[in-house]
Formats: structure tokens, C-alpha cells, sequence
């Protein structure tokens, strides 16, 4: 009976309200931090949905892979072609390996370093949001009490009990409105004052560990394009992502200074296919025996060419010291060829001999 009556009451507050009859109040500090800790609360609960479906894609990746493979493997098992029938094989232990290597470790890290601290965080929104509707329904409590105790001031009631009942109503509702809203108010602060804690390590591990896992797939598909070097005999012609130079028109000219000076040139390579088609020789250190690039004098890439085309540029000064190259795996972005002293040494003997 109880809740009939409140419901009764609640809907004849709304209707006031909604007929302008009871003039409701507002607390702009309240709303604007309301508003900040719905945009916060909304922005993090989106982050670890999306964060989430992000590891979901990756494993769905190394999941078709190894679909692939075995549909590969079905295709081929009858055949006398081995190389097709290894290739399955290959294929679907490259699909293991990074699914256990890349998928799996990334999807660990997210989840202890990111997902738990983001849902721990979030169990703090269900108090703050109960708080905002307490506050809600108690403050149309007290607009409609209120703009009556106003109305009874005005215009004396018949009933000469009427008008201190609803001020005492309204004084009551006064106190309930001022404990919920200062306690709401405090509970919106401390998880706005708690999400730069919350979230600057979280940035920070969802980026090293996206490029962990980045690094690793790339290692894992390395090994494909290693063997598939091994299947044909065009691998070599195609045109992967070589290293590029983005220049502007006011490019420095010059190499006299390290590439980490340069400010208007983005002198960091791609990945670089690791091609096996040249000819190893034993004046060539095996590391060296890789497809080589250079930076002329006008700033345009060169390449590629092996390591004794690279030598035969270097006999003929047509690179120098100074010239800045980019070949073997170990190498992570462009060095002048004096800063190598393994190459430098290494093209200087064989130039002399």
C-alpha cells in the first residue's frame, strides 16, 4: 500500500513538473561534475568493450590462418607434390606458433593489466549512478513540496493543518536532498580524481603490449616468408614494403649530421624483405648477404642492390662514410656506413683487394 501511495505522489511531482506547476531547482556545480563523470564513466566502460573485442580480432586472425592451412593441407594430400604438401604443413605450424608465441601472451597481458584494473574501476560507477538517482527522485520530491508549501503561503488552505504538514515535508526533504547530493557530489570526485591513476598505466600496457605482440607475429611471419622464398623463384622480384623517405621541400641536403637530427624527415624504414637469392660467397660475411639500400646525395632512396653492387658504389665513391644504409635484419633503421664499423671495415677490405 505504501508503494502505491509513493507511486501516486511520484507521478503527480512529474506532472507539476512537466505543467511547470512546481519550479525545479538547479545546481549547476552538481550538473557540470554530473556530466563529467558520465562522459568519464561512458568513455571507460566503451574502452574496455572495444579493448576486449580487440583481442577477440587477433586470435580470430591465427584462428583462419590455421583454418587456411588446413583447408590447404586437404587440398594437397593427395598430391606427389611435397613442396605444396609442406607448405600446408609449414603454414599451419606458423598459425600454432603465433597463435601460442604473439595471440595468447598479448591476450594474458590484457587482460591482468588492463582489463581487471578497468573493471574494478568501473564497480565504482554502480554506487555514483544510484547516488544520481536518489538524488534524482528526491529532488522532485522536494521541488513539489516546495513550490506547495509556496502556494499554501500565498493563499491560505481551508485546512489550517495543511501548510505546516507540507513545510514539515519539505524541510525533511531539504535535509534528504542536501545528504544525497554532497554524497553524490563526493563520489563523482573521487572517480574523476582517480581516472588519471586508472588510466596512464593502462595506455601504457595496451601500447607495449600491442607492439610486443606486434613484434612477435612479425617474427613468426618471417619464417612463412623465409620458406616461401624457398617454393618460387619470384619472390624476390616482388615488391614488398621497402624502406621510405618522406621529405619535405625544405629537406636538408646533407648527411653530415645523425639521422636522429633530422626534424622534417622520417628516415624509419618499413619491414624489408629478407630475400635468400643471392649468392653467398666467402668474402661476404653471411650477415651481409642481404639486399642493400642507400641515401644519395639528393636525398632519394637507392636500391636495392647486393652487398658487392653496395661495395662497387663504395669503390667508386659514389657512397662514403658518410652515406646512410639500410640492409641486414639486425639493423632497425638507417646508419651511416662510418657508424658501422663491421660494414665500413668489411667494404674497405674487400674494395682493396
Amino acid at each position: 500500500m505504501a508503494s502505491i501511495k509513493r507511486f501516486i505522489r511520484r507521478s503527480k511531482e512529474g506532472l507539476a513538473e512537466k505543467f511547470g506547476k512546481a519550479q525545479q531547482t538547479v545546481d549547476e556545480e552538481y550538473d557540470a561534475r554530473y556530466r563529467r563523470y558520465e562522459q568519464v564513466s561512458t568513455a571507460t566502460i566503451n574502452y574496455n568493450k572495444h579493448v576486449q573485442q580487440f583481442v577477440e580480432n587477433f586470435h580470430s586472425m591465427s584462428t583462419t590462418l590455421a583454418f587456411l592451412a588446413e583447408d590447404l593441407s586437404d587440398l594437397y594430400k593427395s598430391t606427389s607434390d611435397y613442396e605444396k604438401r609442406d607448405m600446408a604443413e609449414k603454414l599451419l605450424q606458423i598459425a600454432q606458433d603465433c597463435d601460442n608465441n604473439a595471440v595468447r601472451p598479448f591476450q594474458t597481458q590484457i587482460v591482468d593489466k588492463v582489463v581487471r584494473p578497468l573493471e574494478a574501476y568501473i564497480a565504482t560507477f554502480e554506487e555514483a549512478s544510484k547516488l544520481h538517482k536518489q538524488r534524482a527522485l528526491t529532488l522532485k520530491e522536494y521541488d513539489y513540496y516546495r513550490t506547495k508549501v509556496q502556494g499554501l503561503m500565498e493563499k491560505q488552505s481551508k485546512d489550517p493543518m495543511k501548510l505546516p504538514q507540507n513545510k514539515e515535508k519539505y524541510q525533511k526533504l531539504k535535509e534528504d536532498l542536501d545528504i544525497v547530493t554532497n554524497e553524490a557530489r563526493s563520489k563523482f570526485m573521487a572517480i574523476l580524481e582517480e581516472q588519471p591513476r586508472v588510466f596512464d598505466p593502462i595506455t601504457r600496457d595496451t601500447i607495449r603490449s600491442l607492439l610486443q605482440y606486434s613484434d612477435k607475429v612479425y617474427a613468426t611471419l618471417e619464417h612463412m616468408r623465409s620458406f616461401c622464398g624457398t617454393i618460387t623463384s619470384t619472390v624476390s622480384e616482388t615488391n614488398y614494403n621497402r624502406p621510405t623517405i618522406e621529405s619535405s621541400s625544405t629537406a636538408s641536403r646533407s648527411f653530415s649530421k645523425p639521422v636522429s637530427e633530422f626534424n622534417n624527415v622520417n628516415l624509419r624504414p618499413l619491414p624489408v624483405q629478407r630475400t635468400t637469392s643471392f649468392k653467398k660467397t666467402t668474402e661476404v660475411p653471411v650477415k651481409f648477404n642481404c639486399e642493400w639500400f642507400y641515401l644519395d646525395s639528393g636525398m632519394k632512396q637507392s636500391g636495392p642492390l647486393t652487398f658487392l653492387g653496395l661495395r662497387d658504389k663504395y669503390q667508386q665513391q659514389v657512397v662514403n662514410d658518410e652515406t646512410f644504409v639500410y640492409g641486414p635484419s639486425e639493423m632497425t633503421d638507417w646508419k651511416a656506413i662510418g657508424d658501422y664499423t663491421d660494414l665500413k671495415r668489411c667494404l674497405a677490405e674487400l674494395s682493396s683487394s
